[in-house]
């Protein structure tokens, strides 16, 4: 039997694996090009627009405070920040921010306040139905180094989004509790 030292280094170890990547800053890039088709809002509503291709990614921060997101298009662009869920076919719903243009071929949510271990997700769409391409999508913290972690979405919206650490860390824990019990 291993000892408890032994036991807390499995659970950092495995942790770790599992966990998604932590950033102070997070930098990814994708396309619209085939994605998948809604109906975007206009800036942060009440109306809605052009029916547009768009990707989708989910991310949470560790750190409570004004976050600023660039997106910088190879096409005429839109970013939406949605908190907690994101559904296509309610465009208005939990919608926080919106922008369209922040120079050419870009947009910006700039000091949008977002809270600690909460889930949000960020659309990236076209301006209208022929305005698609690659992007580049920067968060970035405006008071300091906080970790903000990316998620993989299911496109549609219907992800679970990225676990928060402490789910994490729980699933850690009780993966190992299975293994010590089947040894047991």
């Amino acid at each position: 039997m291993k000892s408890l030292p032994a036991r807390i280094s499995i659970v950092a170890l495995m942790t770790l694996l599992i966990a998604p990547s932590s950033f102070a800053t997070l930098i990814y890039s994708d396309t619209t090009v085939g994605g998948p088709i809604w109906q975007r809002p206009t800036d942060s509503g009440p109306s809605l627009s052009n029916t547009v291709r768009y990707s989708l990614a989910g991310f949470f921060t560790d750190t409570s405070g004004l976050y600023t997101i660039d997106s910088a298009q190879s096409f005429d662009g839109y970013i939406h920040l949605y908190l907690g869920n994101f559904d296509p076919l309610d465009q208005l719903t939990n919608l926080l921010a919106g922008d369209d243009d922040f120079g050419s071929n870009a947009s910006q949510i700039a000091s949008q306040a977002l809270l600690a271990d909460t889930q949000y997700f960020l659309v990236t769409s076209g301006f209208g139905s022929s305005n698609q391409g690659t992007f580049t999508n920067t968060i970035t913290a405006d008071q300091g180094d906080p970790n903000i972690q990316l998620g993989i979405i299911d496109a549609t919206g219907g992800g679970t989004g990225v676990p928060a650490p402490a789910t994490v860390a729980l699933l850690g824990l009780g993966l190992l509790g299975l293994r010590l019990r089947r040894k047991a």
